[in-house]
């Protein structure tokens, strides 16, 4: 149980986080990860409810689905740059985050990446994106401006339903 730990600091050892290790840790509000990491598994971070700030390390080449899903005050994510897929519900009810910078090499952008991300505004898809998943920004309602890449061959359904702000 760690309902109590409201900040985690890993070992310069550490390589991989497996699923759901930090998940519904309700009072963890920062997180420091090394550059040894390398994998972070599904929902490792979900449901942290006053989780604020991540960054993660430019190390990471994979990470898994819904990882901060319903961490409801994040505001703040710094991805690494070699980051290629968005996975399913990464951002899932992120209610607080506003931006986000994807990295140059992002080639997906999974289903529901961003499904009801009230704050959400603005966001910049980097030229490498081929394809959008089903209901990825689903329930965005303050989303204002998308850009389509020239390279994106696939867009789901209910990508942008419920963006009623979107232009």
């Amino acid at each position: 149980n760690c309902k109590y730990v409201m900040f985690l600091e890993f070992p310069k050892s550490l390589c991989r986080i497996e699923n759901i290790a930090f998940c519904c840790c309700h009072s963890l509000t920062e997180i420091v990860l090394t550059e040894n990491v390398k994998f972070i598994g599904e929902m490792v971070f979900y449901g942290c409810s006053k989780l604020k700030k991540v960054i993660l390390p430019d190390s990471i080449e994979c990470v898994g689905e819904r990882i901060f899903a319903c961490c409801r005050n994040l505001e703040e994510v710094l991805l690494p740059k070699n980051l290629k897929i968005i996975p399913e519900a990464m951002f899932s009810e992120c209610e607080m985050l506003k931006e986000v910078e994807l990295p140059s090499k992002v080639k997906e952008i999974g289903g529901r990446a961003f499904l009801d991300c009230d704050a959400l505004e603005n966001i910049h898809l980097p030229d490498s994106v081929e394809k959008i998943g089903e209901k990825a920004f689903y329930g965005c309602i303050n989303l204002q401006m998308i850009n389509i890449p020239k390279k994106v061959k696939i867009i789901k359904s209910g990508t942008f339903l419920c963006c009623s702000k979107l232009k």
